[in-house]
């Protein structure tokens, strides 16, 4: 089923491409090879809400697996851009926040990790949430 889906977008987006062109371009065989060569546009998107570091790591673990190893190539095509974009987003952040002078974050998530019940002081200190250990 899911490589249908993969078809589909890839045609649609080749026909969109086509409506574009001008029809000289229509007669061009290596523009056409071009288009018709073209890869598939991602069918699985990556949201902003997404702990994209915990994804990548997830997805890489999955990507060293047997089950990965015998999907069709179109799949691994399509779990290689999901990847891609996932490392995109982060790197557009990073990019961010070095544009706006600010220190990389800890753990990638725009600010200090603190775990369940932690709260900010009122002068923006994080609390050591070491576990603390007898001497």
């Amino acid at each position: 089923m899911f490589l249908e889906e993969i078809e589909a977008k890839r045609m649609e987006a080749m026909q969109e491409i086509m409506a574009s062109l001008p029809p000289e371009a229509m007669q061009d065989p290596n523009i056409m090879a071009e288009i018709e060569n073209m890869p598939a546009p991602a069918v699985i998107p990556v949201d902003d809400f997404d702990v994209h570091e915990v994804h990548i790591e997830t997805h890489n673990k999955f990507r060293m697996s047997q089950e990965y190893e015998i999907l069709p190539d179109e799949l691994k095509a399509q779990f290689a851009d999901h990847v891609a974009q996932h490392e995109q987003i982060l790197q557009q952040r990073a990019m961010a926040q070095m544009m706006a002078g600010q220190p990389p974050a800890e753990g990638g998530q725009g600010g200090p990790q603190m775990g369940p019940g932690a709260m900010m002081a009122p002068n923006g200190a994080v609390p050591d949430m070491a576990p603390e250990q007898g001497v």
